[in-house]
This record gives structure tokens, sequence and C-alpha cells, in this order.
């Protein structure tokens, strides 16, 4: 799902004309009570409905990723305290759950709890899974692999605001189990997100297992520093074309590119990114509101 499509689907949710905020009558006295509402003169409710319903659809588990696209919709900006209380209240009405993880940046991720998966099914569609869900059936382990998730749904956000869509766990042949499959126009990528941790040999394994598949290895790490680290370590293993992208440089400097760096020979040096869509990408990015905080 893009970001045009889930805006779409939220102008267009089911409403109880019966119900001073529109919100159907199931879900609406779980939200915010209707007197804070009029003080603050903005639906807080709907904002809340949005929240849960655009979850549900879309199953985006980075939060402020999911505000982005609500804020547009109530002409806010994602940083308003508006969303700071429709968050706190959908955590306390028990809604759905946060777990923040700390990168380079705070990550925070939502998922639908069982009540709120409940809601959202009887009122608007039978909630997909979340990716952040997605990820914790395919790597269930410690604090790495929740780390390696956050960075893998941070990696979804920063992709979709580029215009790619974007899946999770996809399947590839070969064997290759790579984290993301994104597609944009005729580009089709299969992309291995990487953190600080596993052997030298398990990641030289996810280098040459895409470079078969697809003929190049897509590479997204935490920092610059890492980025050429790995990047270096596919080239000693033959990989010979690749691209690689960091979440450190999205966060502090939100280029129109989703990449940084390519190597175009198994010998040659890393060459910056020159991205020759970029007044295209920079519309896009400007639709959501792009800042490039993780919130």
């Amino acid at each position: 799902m893009t970001y045009d499509e889930l805006r779409q689907a939220l102008s267009v949710l089911p409403q109880d004309v019966t119900e001073p905020n529109g919100v159907p009558r199931v879900l609406a006295a779980r939200l915010s009570p209707q007197e804070r509402v009029a003080r603050r003169r903005l639906n807080l409710p709907q904002v809340e409905y949005r929240l849960l319903a655009g979850l549900a659809m879309s199953g985006w588990s980075f939060r402020y990723g999911l505000i982005e696209a609500v804020a547009a919709l109530h002409g806010q900006v994602p940083h308003s305290g508006t969303f700071v209380r429709a968050n706190a209240h959908l955590v306390k009405a028990g809604l759905w759950q946060v777990t923040t993880v700390r990168l380079t940046v705070a990550v925070s991720l939502v998922q639908l709890t069982a009540l709120g998966k409940e809601l959202m099914a009887e009122i608007v569609v039978t909630p997909v899974l979340s990716e952040w869900e997605q990820m914790q059936q395919r790597h269930r382990g410690g604090q790495g692999q929740r780390h390696h998730s956050a960075a893998v749904c941070l990696f979804a956000y920063h992709a979709r605001l580029r215009g790619y869509r974007v899946l999770l766990c996809p399947y590839a042949p070969g064997g290759a189990e790579p984290d993301l499959l994104i597609e944009r126009d005729d580009e089709s990528l299969y992309v291995e997100v990487q953190g600080r941790g596993g052997e030298v040999w398990q990641r030289a394994d996810k280098w040459w297992s895409a470079y078969h598949v697809q003929g190049e290895a897509a590479i997204c790490t935490l920092t610059p520093a890492q980025a050429v680290r790995y990047a270096r370590e596919a080239q000693r293993v033959g990989v010979r074309r690749g691209r690689v992208t960091d979440l450190h440089t999205r966060y502090r400097s939100a280029p129109s590119s989703l990449w940084t760096h390519e190597w175009q020979s198994q010998y040659g040096g890393l060459l910056p990114i020159v991205d020759h869509t970029k007044g295209e990408d920079n519309e896009q990015c400007a639709s959501v509101n792009i800042c490039a905080t993780s919130k």
C-alpha cells in the first residue's frame, strides 16, 4: 500500500452519523471523550480512529509513518500534540501497543492488540499482519533481533516515502531470504538490512545470494561506516555490482535518493549515487511532510 492509497482509504472510512464525532458506536466509547474534543476544537476520536484503521489496513508498524498519513487528512503537522495525545490514549485504552527500540535514533513501532484487531475487523476490515508481527514471526530471538526488525521497519518507511511499494519477508528464488522486496516503476529489488551483528561468513552468504538472484546486492546498514564495510565485504566474495544506504544518513539529511553509494565492479571504488529523479522524489517526500525523524 502506498501513501496515496492509504490516505484515500482513510478518507472514506465508515462513519456513524448518530455519533457526535462520527466514529462507529462500537468503537466510540473506547476513544477520547467528547468533552476533550470540544475544548481543543479537533475531532480527536476521528484521529484515533484513523490511526487504528490505517494500521489495520496497511500493516505499517513505524508509528511516525502512520501519523504522517493521518496528519495530512486533518491539516496537522505530525509533531503536533494531537498525535501525542492520540497515541497515549490508544495505549491506555488497550487498542494498540508501542515498542520503542534504540538504533541510531529511537524507533517507535506499533501493532494492534487483540481488542484493537477485534474492533477493526467488525468496523473496517480484517487487519493485515503488521510489519512488526511479520518480523517477530520470522526472527524469534533476543534484543539483537528486535533491533534488526526495527531497522527493517524503518527502511520500509524510507522506501515508501520515495515511491516504492514494499513487501517484507518476501519469497526469493535460490534459497535466499531477503528482508524486503521494493518495487517502483520497472525496478524490483531484494534488500538486506544489516546491523552490527552476524558472522562475516553469514553476511558474505547473504551478499552472494542476493547477487546470484538479481545481479547485484542491495544493503541497508545503520551507519555510513557500516555501509562502506559491508560493501567491501561483498566485493571480496565476488559481488561485482551493488548499492548501499544507511539509516543514519536518511535520518540526518533526508536525501531524495534511497541509496547513497554503488559499486560497478569487484575491485572498483564506491561511487556516490546521482539521483536522476530528484525532483520527482522530492515531490513525493514533500507530500507526506518528510523530515526523516523517527518518532
